[in-house]
């Protein structure tokens, strides 16, 4: 059985590899569009419907006019910028770990 001062802790195992840093790169992006997306959807719907009585709402193609803005025109939207951010903001990595080199003296 190890004593206690006979183990290490995770953080001497640890093995830096600049992956990382690129994946919270583009973790904060995701949360960035998730933030944008759920502000842009509240603040259209809350100001089209906001106060308005519901006798005075007004329909777009059958829907109710906060709906039709909201639940189809900027879900097209934000369903087009994704495409946006993975060509132009996140990078491609390759999953595996960097193959061994054999031969060679460390």
């Amino acid at each position: 059985m190890q004593t206690r001062a006979a183990r290490t802790s995770p953080a001497e195992d640890f093995e830096h590899d600049p992956r990382y840093a690129v994946s919270l790169r583009e973790a904060w992006w995701c949360v960035a569009y998730w933030a944008a997306f759920t502000t842009v959807m509240v603040v259209i719907a809350w100001g089209i419907a906001g106060d308005r009585d519901p006798a005075e709402t007004t329909y777009i193609m059958g829907f109710p006019e906060w709906f039709f803005w909201t639940g189809i025109v900027t879900v097209a939207v934000f369903c087009v910028v994704p495409f946006f951010m993975v060509r132009f903001l996140f990078t491609d990595l390759d999953l595996e770990p960097e193959p061994e080199r054999t031969g060679e003296r460390s």
